[in-house]
């Protein structure tokens, strides 16, 4: 079974060695819960300033890449840093760090289907051109809807992506 606690800890670990202020000690909780089937995680800050973070049963499935699970740890501590709470300034900047130094995907829209598909190759490949946020497609079913035509919204801004491939 996987400690959750203790690959929090190692993620706060990677976090605070690249410059990233995550304020660890304002966690009251993190755990496994039950969460809508599109959310792979949840942080929820209360008025005190303090933070309870609840990431998806679907990751304490051991046939999941541990990698999905610390990726997403990694995103809800962004949120405990200071003007971070929402997907956007400096949130955007730290996931872009730890991208770069970790070779996390937090920039990249996920769905269950990627994270349990991480073998299957990308086909297309959206990227945002405000946030640098992306969507790696991997479903023959989503690439016709790009070749019909269709738009893509960025999860993180709300910009339409571009095609990158």
């Amino acid at each position: 079974m996987r400690d959750i606690v203790q690959i929090t800890i190692d993620c706060i670990k990677e976090l605070k060695a690249i410059g990233i202020p995550v304020q660890d000690d304002r966690i009251r909780e993190i755990k496994f819960a039950r969460l809508p089937s599109e959310d792979a995680g949840n942080c929820t800050m209360y008025t005190n300033n303090t933070f309870r973070i609840k990431i998806s049963l679907f990751f304490k499935n051991e046939k999941i890449d541990i990698s999905e699970l610390r990726e997403t740890i990694c995103h809800e501590l962004l949120h405990t840093c200071p003007d971070c709470y929402q997907h956007t300034g400096k949130w955007i900047e730290y996931a872009k760090r730890l991208d770069v130094a970790y070779g996390y995907e937090i920039m990249a829209y996920k769905t269950d289907f990627d994270m349990k598909n991480k073998h299957i190759p990308v086909i297309h490949r959206l990227k945002c051109p405000e946030c640098g946020g992306y969507w790696n497609i991997k479903k023959q079913c989503d690439c016709e809807k790009i070749r019909n035509g269709a738009k893509g919204i960025c999860v993180w801004c709300g910009s339409y992506y571009d095609t990158e491939y």
